[in-house]
């Protein structure tokens, strides 16, 4: 949802948002390494909770694949 959002401000429609953001994803531009969360922004600092998940790739459709648009695409 981070890379969503960072699409956001640039996309013409949230369908090519969404679609941008399931692309960095496939890429491996989107993924946990070291207690952190990289994407195109930057990184965030995870909460402890989820810092025991290590680092994970969400290259894989089970990540990416989820991400439905409802309601206007524009």
């Amino acid at each position: 949802m981070s890379e969503f959002y960072e699409q956001l401000k640039t996309a013409s429609t949230k369908a090519e948002t969404i679609r941008q953001a399931q692309i960095k994803m496939i890429h491996g531009d989107v993924y946990l390494a070291r207690e952190k969360l990289k994407f195109s922004r930057g990184e965030i600092l995870l909460p402890q909770s989820l810092q025991i998940l290590g680092e994970t790739d969400f290259s894989h459709p089970f990540y990416w694949s989820g991400f439905t648009l409802i309601s206007s695409p524009w």
